[in-house]
């Protein structure tokens, strides 16, 4: 009976460790691309509010 329980279980946490392993490295593929635009969009939204900000009242 246990047998029955286990290889269906075994299966779903072998598929999902697969998974989340793909995952990760897409992730990491795209992390590069992704920090450098997040730090220029950073950099610009920073800009855009220092020029929308009025002077004397910060």
């Amino acid at each position: 009976m246990a047998y029955l329980v286990a290889g269906p279980f075994v299966a779903l946490v072998g598929i999902m460790a697969i998974f989340f392993v793909l995952r990760r490295k897409s992730v990491e593929k795209r992390s590069m691309y992704s920090a450098r635009r997040s730090q220029i969009e950073h950099k610009v939204r920073a800009a855009r509010q220092r020029t929308l900000t009025p002077h004397g009242h910060a």
